[in-house]
């Protein structure tokens, strides 16, 4: 409970100086526990979080207990005054776990041959209280996958997808 209250006091101290300069940008958090202390620190990129709370657990334990590589991160993103995204558009990912080349779409789109984007989509980001539909062929045919707000993995069509249809926004 109380590595819970210092991580979440920790985020909290964090969030108002991120969202500033950060609005609804994903944020990765970073903690190492060795033995009864957890360390806790945030950055824009994994491998600045990583440093940070390694080099604060450095300051109180031994480098055998403070390896960047071992922390445990997840990402988050900020908005500020606590509002929802206002990101208008999906955005479609190269790699996984909503990395890589990307580009964004706020519109249907027939034909990802347009884009430079046919068949190379991993994962995705799909704005809250959206509902997407991908397709494997273009002209919306072939095979479909239907999802909702959030971001995902495209498992088990991924570099596959040749349209988009938005069905909520």
């Amino acid at each position: 409970m109380k590595k819970l209250l210092c991580l979440s006091l920790m985020i909290g101290c964090v969030s108002p100086a991120f969202a500033a300069k950060h609005y609804n940008d994903e944020i990765y958090v970073c903690t190492l526990s060795p033995f009864t202390d957890t360390f806790a620190d945030a950055a824009t990129t994994e491998d600045a979080a990583r440093y940070k709370v390694s080099q604060r657990c450095l300051k109180s334990q031994s480098d055998m207990f403070c390896r960047a590589q071992e922390a445990n991160c997840f990402t988050t993103s900020l908005s500020a005054n606590n509002e929802s995204n206002n990101h208008k558009s999906v955005t479609l990912f190269s790699k996984k776990n909503q990395r890589g080349q990307s580009i964004d779409i706020s519109r249907d789109m027939p034909n990802f041959f347009d884009t430079d984007f046919n068949d190379k989509m991993v994962s995705f980001k799909i704005p809250s209280g959206w509902k997407v539909r991908f397709y494997e062929d273009i002209n919306y045919q072939g095979k479909s996958y239907t999802y909702k707000g959030g971001k995902d993995n495209a498992d088990g069509f991924e570099h596959a997808i040749s349209s988009m249809k938005i069905l909520k926004k």
